[in-house]
């Protein structure tokens, strides 16, 4: 149940951050590669923008208010979802949408927009990929305050003293004072 959680809230973030590259590519495409944009101003499906950003908002907030009620200790995001989902959807829909408009999806792969859309997917599935972590690390610390789990335990500091010296000083029989020599640590 609790992989069904991440994968409303990572979800609609994907398909966000995507959707939010695809509109910048569409910006600066010259005329000859736009064609059947999804949720363009010139297409019926603009209508159904603000439907579909309703429901994606709703389902990440029930899914992070359902994290908020039982979370389990540690809930960690799959960074592959972020990695392959979004360069994924974007292909997809960009050759579906140039297999509408122009009829030839094989020829969209070399076209240097296409390319430089799929090159900015990067930085919005790194955006998704950080609100995504804040949201579920918020829902966490909510859960673990309602039931008053104590926070998780800080791992140990580590410090690195000085390694016990190979051979043991010498001192002169009688003598409590030591040999010359460099100081212990150094030796």
């Amino acid at each position: 149940m609790a992989r069904l959680r991440l994968w409303l809230v990572m979800l609609p973030l994907v398909v966000a951050g995507t959707e939010v590259g695809a509109s910048v590519v569409d910006q600066f495409a010259p005329r000859e590669y736009e064609g059947a944009e999804l949720f363009a101003t010139t297409n019926e499906s603009h209508a159904l923008l603000l439907p579909a950003a309703a429901l994606g908002v709703a389902v990440l907030l029930l899914a992070v208010w359902a994290c908020t009620k039982a979370a389990p200790a540690r809930m960690r995001l799959p960074r592959w979802v972020f990695a392959c989902l979004p360069p994924l959807v974007f292909f997809v829909q960009e050759h579906v949408e140039h297999l509408i408009s122009h009829g030839a999806p094989w020829t969209l792969a070399v076209d240097p927009t296409f390319v430089a859309g799929l090159c900015l997917q990067a930085p919005f599935a790194l955006a998704a990929y950080l609100v995504a972590r804040l949201l579920v690390a918020a829902a966490t610390a909510i859960a673990r305050r309602r039931t008053g789990r104590p926070p998780a335990a800080a791992p140990p500091v580590v410090c690195f003293a000085p390694a016990p010296a190979p051979f043991p000083r010498l001192r002169p029989a009688g003598s409590r004072r030591l040999t010359r020599g460099p100081p212990l640590i150094a030796a």
